[in-house]
């Protein structure tokens, strides 16, 4: 179960249906949506990033503290978004899972904070994305960036407090790498970009990298319909949550990662 804004909601999806990427033709591996569960991350108090609690029902840590959004991050939520993890301020934290090919449709049941149509960030959302795995870390590699310590260190805390690593877990959360999946870069509206792509092309070509949020609720700044995205990617959403993140290339999180999303200004 997901916890929004003091909302108990269900993660979306039937499990007689398959994966939206799936049905799409796309990766299997590009859908995600929350983890839940009683007592797991997804449902835990939420915590700053020295590990105090944040009051934030339903478990969302938060990040940083007050100041200006940081330059090449996620921004603030008027800030303008980018595609590396950056730093994080005042954002919130929940762990994603991966939807497997063959399982359910794995959509969000919220939107995320997105550039307006029209405007420089058009479709790029206030968030990033953070992987940790097991293992030796290289940051520099195809689609990563490295991360803030405030966003790792928000991001272990929440493994530690749902045992996957420290305490009798067996993983030392000393062992993790964490590193940030950069956003598909360009603008929604600009047909040439990597966003474009992502957010629309059943198969994108293979020189496109990234992570990408579709949603085909968006409004624009009048509060008229503005969908964001190929409607054909989330054809097997409910028709309440038409909206997921996709991961495409070099973007897709490794096998067995935890992966976190982090959007700055507003509980997830």
């Amino acid at each position: 179960m997901l916890v929004f804004g003091g909302a108990l909601l269900a993660a979306c999806g039937s499990s007689s249906t398959g994966d939206p990427q799936a049905a799409a033709g796309g990766s299997a591996a590009g859908a995600f949506t929350q983890q839940g569960g009683s007592g797991g991350a997804g449902a835990s108090a939420g915590m700053n990033a020295s590990g105090g609690a944040s009051g934030t029902p339903g478990g969302a840590g938060a990040l940083g503290g007050a100041g200006a959004a940081p330059s090449g991050g996620a921004g603030g939520a008027s800030g303008a978004p980018s595609g590396s993890a950056g730093g994080a301020e005042n954002a919130f934290i929940v762990q994603l899972s991966l939807g497997q090919g063959g399982g359910p449709p794995r959509c969000l049941p919220r939107t995320l904070p997105s550039g307006l149509p029209g405007s420089d960030h058009d479709g790029l959302v206030s968030c990033f994305v953070a992987e940790l795995k097991p293992g030796s870390c290289d940051c520099a590699q195809t689609a990563r960036v490295p991360l803030p310590a405030a966003s790792l260190t928000a991001a272990v805390k929440q493994l530690t407090a749902s045992g996957a690593c420290g305490g009798s877990s067996g993983v030392s959360c000393d062992t993790l790498c964490g590193c940030g999946i950069v956003q598909a870069t360009g603008t929604a509206s600009d047909q040439s970009s990597e966003l474009y792509a992502c957010q629309n092309a059943l198969t994108p070509a293979p020189s496109v990298n990234g992570f990408c949020f579709i949603d085909q609720t968006r409004t624009d700044a009048s509060g008229a319909p503005a969908p964001l995205g190929n409607p054909a990617i989330v054809a097997e959403c409910p028709a309440s949550d038409p909206r997921l993140l996709r991961f495409v290339g070099a973007a897709t999180p490794a096998s067995g990662a935890s992966v976190f999303l982090g959007c700055s200004g507003t509980s997830l």
